[in-house]
């Protein structure tokens, strides 16, 4: 029991470390690392969280980017999708942080989920 206390004690105050370096960059490298070693990989979006599109838009974006199709993609690749709503985050913290989850994403489950990936992915370059 004193371990497990102890181990999470480590792990709250190494993710502190790491959250607190800069304000501006509550998503960096480091951050990246900690959520893929915890089990939590995440991919940053825009912040088109669900957007209702009128009847003349594209069908295929439509449908990316409905709910139902961000859960599907969330469960079959195991990654969260997260709408960044605060504004003044680096866009050179999000790429970096995006960058280690395409990495991550790519070893596991090849490039093929790029296709499947909702447009506003921040960073994301489709792989053909």
């Amino acid at each position: 029991m004193r371990a497990l206390i102890l181990l999470l004690l480590i792990s709250a105050c190494s993710f502190s470390a790491v959250a607190q370096e800069d304000p501006n960059c509550p998503y960096n490298a480091n951050v990246a690392s900690f959520d893929l070693d915890n089990g939590h990989p995440q991919l940053l979006t825009w912040g088109m969280k669900y957007p209702e599109y009128p009847i003349t838009a594209n069908k295929v974006l439509r449908r990316k980017m409905s709910r139902a199709m961000s859960q599907k993609f969330e469960a079959k690749y195991n990654v969260k999708l997260v709408t960044l709503e605060v504004a003044g985050i680096k866009p050179e913290c999000i790429k970096a942080y995006n960058e280690i989850m395409f990495a991550f994403l790519d070893k596991t489950h090849g490039t093929t989920w790029r296709k499947e990936a909702r447009p506003d992915v921040a960073f994301l370059q489709p792989r053909k």
